[in-house]
């Protein structure tokens, strides 16, 4: 009888190890083999690129999206990150983890991060008390400011470095070149820089925005002053007024939007419009009408979809996602394949990952009968060539990956 037992419970056990031996190598021959068909990344998110990370924030059914996470006692579920490997083209999950702020004068906030060291990068948060953490990071610091916004801070687990106590506002995170924009209450423009260093970049004039421009040689900002004239700068080099495009539309309602993280600006009608390079007048000879719709007539500011490089901008239709080489002038469209409905297309966002690869993201809503929904478009004649001539990226069978040690 206790032989029999025995035996069994052996028998038991052998069958177990086999089972779970089958179904490791199954999870391993799945994850490896990349059949696994799903949209990348995950539904239901807008995404930012920040440093060499894609940043998940959750799009809320109601108002407008934030995109910002809301830190609170509730605050249980992490959003998503994600890398994006050019060589192999395919994209790696990458673990989000809570990571304690030391605050000034004493205190702790826990904030959403991914990665490590100095390569940590920080979701854009908000705490209920309305401590306010920038996305991106300094050398792995988190940049942040108090509830009174008066104070602009560096912190990690154990440290907190305040860079002023008179804010105005903070206006841009450099994470790749550790560099932060900001302006103190008078409207001095300043940047800091690391190791104590802080350069003051604009003083005398009050400045009410700013931001650094991508697809620059040399580090540029663009800011304007509280007079409506817009500037450019680079380092300490004298600034530059920028050149605005004029109003040739007579009656018609006629707009332009300064591109956000760019020295361009787009302007005309909602039929005839035009890109203009701020520093020189000249605007790019490709007619964009129809594409953009300006909310206001006058000057305004807008943040389109920019490459990661600053070279390209996208717009879209209900057919094509159009993409417009800010250098060359050229333009490239790649198909539309986000999901309708009674003959639209609402992309709640657009995030470009490299200059090829856009992420669609819709939300879901009554209105639109879809789930959130994730697509991606790609631009194919630029995508490198892979080992056989006639393999292509299919995107419906495009894997997420998870991120393994080297």
């Amino acid at each position: 009888m206790r032989n029999g037992t025995y035996k069994n419970r052996r028998h038991a056990m052998r069958w177990g190890f086999l089972t779970a031996l089958f179904c490791l190598f199954t999870l391993i021959f799945l994850v490896g083999c990349g059949d696994d068909p799903l949209l990348v990344p995950d539904g239901g998110y807008d995404y930012r690129v920040s440093g060499d990370y894609i940043l998940g924030y959750p799009i809320p059914l109601v108002e407008d999206n934030p995109m910002c996470i809301s830190v609170s006692a509730e605050h249980n579920t992490l959003p998503p990150a994600f890398t994006y490997r050019e060589a192999q083209m395919q994209y790696y999950r990458v673990q989000t983890a809570e990571t304690s702020l030391t605050l000034p004068g004493g205190g702790t906030l826990s904030v959403p991060s991914v990665g490590n060291g100095d390569d940590r990068v920080f979701f854009e948060a908000v705490s209920a008390d309305g401590i306010c953490v920038f996305e991106g990071a300094f050398s792995g610091y988190a940049v942040a400011a108090d509830g009174n916004g008066n104070t602009l801070f560096l912190s990690d687990e154990t440290e907190c470095l305040v860079l002023t106590e008179t804010l105005g506002a903070c206006h841009a995170v450099l994470t790749e070149k550790n560099r932060v924009l900001y302006t103190e209450e008078n409207g001095d423009l300043y940047e800091y820089r690391g190791s104590g260093k802080t350069v003051c970049l604009v003083s005398g004039e009050t400045v009410t925005d700013a931001w650094y421009a991508k697809g620059t040689e040399s580090l540029t900002v663009v800011y304007e002053t509280v007079s409506g004239n817009w500037y450019t700068k680079i380092g300490t080099d004298a600034a530059r007024e920028c050149v605005l495009p004029e109003n040739t539309a007579l009656e018609q309602k006629w707009g332009c939007v300064f591109l956000r993280d760019t020295v361009f600006a787009l302007a005309g009608t909602d039929d005839r419009c035009y890109f203009y390079d701020l520093r020189t007048g000249e605007p790019i000879d490709m007619d964009m009408g129809g594409l953009y719709r300006f909310k206001e007539n006058g000057y305004a500011v807008d943040a389109l979809t920019v490459s990661p490089d600053g070279i390209f901008v996208y717009l879209y239709d209900v057919d094509f996602i159009y993409r417009m080489n800010l250098q060359s002038g050229t333009l490239d469209l790649a198909y539309n394949e986000a999901p309708m409905f009674e003959n639209t297309c609402i992309i709640n966002s657009m995030t470009a990952v490299t200059d090829e690869i856009v992420i669609l993201s819709q939300e879901a809503a009554e209105h639109t009968e879809f789930s959130a929904t994730i697509t991606i478009a790609v631009f194919e004649e630029d995508i490198p060539e892979l080992r056989h001539e006639d393999e292509r990226i299919d995107m419906e069978h495009h894997t997420v990956y998870e991120e393994t040690e080297d």
